[in-house]
């Protein structure tokens, strides 16, 4: 997959009043969308890599699972859009997980973002 956390971009350097474009590397970021059960959850923007972390971090933070042990399979799935984007993780619960009768929608608030995450 590479380092996908950093971009490459021209940008303008000013140094007084001066203005040159140089080439710099910027902190990337993408969207994740979570699906659980096959079912889309939510869509959280982030720094690629460690998505699997993150996608714990999120399951247990809201209740859907209490520990690791509670899902069954992560799978990235490629994006129908852009398929060299690893930006959708799929999540089967196994049956004993606190999350697994809920009927899922995109339904988390996201409070810091520019509007695509969150709420549907």
């Amino acid at each position: 997959m590479g380092d996908r956390s950093l971009r490459r971009a021209g940008v303008l350097k000013y140094d007084q009043a001066a203005g040159e474009r140089v080439d710099d590397r910027l902190a990337a970021e993408e969207p994740l969308e979570i699906r659980v059960n096959g079912a889309p959850l939510t869509v959280v923007m982030r720094t690629p890599g460690q998505e699997r972390d993150h996608v714990l971090g999120f399951l247990f933070g809201e209740g859907i699972i209490r520990a690791a042990a509670d899902i069954e399979q992560m799978a990235v799935l490629p994006n129908g859009e852009h398929p060299d984007l690893e930006n959708v993780i799929d999540v089967r619960l196994r049956p004993s997980a606190p999350g697994v009768d809920r009927r899922w929608q995109r339904n988390f608030l996201s409070a810091a973002s520019c509007g695509l995450c969150g709420v549907s």
